[in-house]
């Protein structure tokens, strides 16, 4: 029926499938969008959706035209801690009221050790990877629940529009 079809081509499934026919590929296997969609029969366009994502945290990094390649899981809690460190300088406010640090000092120090991070520091970095990785730091400084217009407000002060958030999440 359509609603099961649907379902089944959800990007959460989407990602969860993808990730579990990769979860013993040794890191550098090569992802080709192409054979990924016809495998998971779904369009090019919904792969690459969960491709973007993914090269937000390093899953995945671009290799060539429709090819990516596979990075594993193993450094994903040093890419969250490097990404919540970052967060921290963006939202202070956030970070000081989840208690992640106790000061505006300590948010200096944090700004200090920032360099090196290999994030991008331009806030004006529009691609959908870099947007998704603000996306989760609005959440690694303590936020639960934020609505796409407060998110898009944190962001980019309210030049992202709605409909570029909802295409992340």
């Amino acid at each position: 029926s359509g609603d099961y079809s649907r379902k089944k081509k959800s990007l959460g499934v989407l990602a969860e499938t993808f990730c579990k026919k990769h979860e013993n590929s040794p890191r550098g296997t090569e992802v080709v969008i192409d054979l990924i969609a016809k495998d998971f029969g779904v369009e090019r366009r919904r792969i690459y959706d969960v491709i973007n994502i993914f090269e937000a945290v390093k899953l995945v990094v671009k290799k060539g035209k429709n090819t990516y390649t596979w990075m594993g899981t193993d450094h994903l809690p040093l890419m969250f801690a490097l990404l919540q460190r970052d967060a921290i300088c963006q939202y202070p406010n956030d970070a000081i009221r989840a208690q992640l640090v106790e000061s505006q000092t300590e948010v200096e120090k944090e700004k200090a050790t920032e360099q090196g991070t290999g994030l991008p520091k331009k806030r004006v970095t529009k691609s959908l990877s870099r947007l998704s990785q603000q996306f989760l730091q609005v959440f690694l400084v303590g936020n639960e629940i934020v609505s796409l217009a407060d998110a898009s407000d944190k962001i980019h002060r309210t030049v992202t529009t709605i409909k570029e958030l909802a295409s992340i999440g």
